[in-house]
């Protein structure tokens, strides 16, 4: 029966794992009892004599590993380490300015949440209890969140593919803002919007008509600015046309760079925060997608490149990039434009 009580939902999981991928180690936790008592089983005839000294190494062993496991849940890093909820929230009080908000993605949050909450942020909660996501009061609501808003924290706890499989909230969030910030928590990762593209309308400013792979072109791009001081944030939009159908999906990069080469702003993500990865794209679709480049504090005043371009994360290999007028390669990034650093 104990045998049973500890093998079977160890078996279970392994058979549902690839249906819910969304699964930590310390579900098992459950199992915990059984493993004890059938350690003990083995161990008891072992504490008699003349078995004693092996008995005594094996709970030594058992003792010891309990002990590795434990410190890596504590205070490892990487899969072992426990729930970061807290630290997350920590980070968003930490980096909150006056007139932010919080989108909470999915509601089982709310527990943790109201433990861990910043003070002073308003928050919101979504799905609706009343209506799903792809209810068009979803976009209505959201709207008058960011009227009210210049800045949203998008927190999606848990697994989004449950709750949000068509990335109906990234998206809504690049399309109507930048992607200033996105990192990933244990059980949960955390995006922040500027809720202020730098151009609106599908427009095409400043046209560079430059071919990815053969795959995409980059139709133009729009600035907010040409000049920024160090710790303001730069937006910029970009206009992407699919050329052909894409198996793969693609991260974007924008690099702002100084004369050295070093990165004084950065933004990697797949096109709109991740709501419209490139293999959905259609070709001849245009595609406006947002980011906002936080320049370093420690950057020098002078001109930066503000370089663009994609990549295949998987391998970190780059689209080459090709003017499909004159036929020339250019390499594997675009200088969009020159944006000069200026002192506070």
């Amino acid at each position: 029966l104990l045998a049973s009580y500890l093998l079977v939902p160890l078996v279970l999981a392994w058979a549902v794992d690839p249906i819910m991928p969304f699964f930590y180690a310390r579900y098992l936790l459950l199992l915990a009892p059984a493993f004890y008592l059938l350690a003990a089983l083995g161990l008891a005839p072992l504490l008699r004599r003349p078995w004693l000294p092996l008995g005594a190494a094996g709970a030594l062993l058992l003792v010891a590993g309990s002990a590795y496991g434990l410190s890596a849940y504590y205070g490892g890093q990487g899969a072992a380490v426990k729930g970061q909820y807290g630290r997350m929230m920590a980070y968003v009080a930490a980096n909150a300015q006056p007139g932010d908000a919080l989108l909470l993605a999915n509601p089982l949050q709310r527990p943790i949440f109201e433990y861990y909450r910043p003070p002073g942020l308003e928050a919101y909660y979504f799905p609706r209890y009343d209506y799903p996501l792809e209810d068009e009061r979803t976009g209505r609501d959201l709207a008058g969140i960011a009227g009210q808003h210049p800045r949203l924290w998008l927190v999606r706890f848990g697994n989004p593919a449950e709750y949000d499989p068509e990335g109906i909230l990234t998206r809504w969030l690049a399309s109507h803002g930048s992607k200033a910030y996105s990192g990933g928590w244990t059980d949960a990762d955390l995006s922040l919007y500027i809720m202020t593209p730098a151009a609106a309308g599908d427009s095409v400013p400043n046209p560079m008509n430059l071919d990815l792979g053969g795959q995409v072109r980059l139709l133009g791009y729009a600035l907010n600015a040409d000049e920024v001081a160090p710790g303001e944030t730069l937006l910029l939009t970009l206009y992407w046309q699919a050329l052909a159908p894409m198996e793969e999906r693609y991260t974007v990069f924008t690099h702002l760079l100084d004369g050295s080469g070093q990165f004084r702003a950065q933004v990697d993500s797949e096109p709109q925060g991740g709501g419209w990865p490139t293999d959905r794209w259609v070709p001849g679709e245009l595609v406006r997608d947002n980011y906002a480049l936080t320049v370093d504090a420690a950057a020098v005043p002078g001109p930066h490149a503000l370089e663009v371009g994609m990549y295949l994360l998987a391998t970190m290999d780059r689209l080459p990039v090709r003017d499909p007028e004159s036929g020339a390669d250019l390499g594997d990034r675009i200088v969009v434009a020159t944006v000069q650093v200026v002192r506070p």
